[in-house]
């Protein structure tokens, strides 16, 4: 965790993680909020440590953390990010 980036409120957001882990198969992406409570999920396939997803949904102000899940659901990454008014 750590320093994570701050975004403006958005309808929508768009998300690129460059340093993804290459694995075959599909990537499970969960945002959670602070509490751990899932707010978007969706799969994504695993592209060369490259992945973007675009998430139609408004985010409240707060800290969000994105976790990749590999094919098998075990955890592969965390990312951290903080909605801000």
């Amino acid at each position: 965790r750590g320093d994570m980036p701050s975004i403006a409120e958005a309808k929508e957001l768009d998300l690129t993680f460059t340093d993804a882990p290459t694995v075959a198969g599909q990537l499970r992406i969960e945002v959670v909020d602070a509490a751990g409570k899932q707010q978007w999920s969706a799969t994504a396939p695993a592209n060369s440590g490259s992945i973007s997803v675009q998430i139609k949904r408004h985010f409240v102000p707060g800290d969000y953390f994105v976790r990749l899940y590999g094919p098998d659901q075990k955890p592969l990454h965390e990312y951290g990010f903080k909605v801000r008014p």
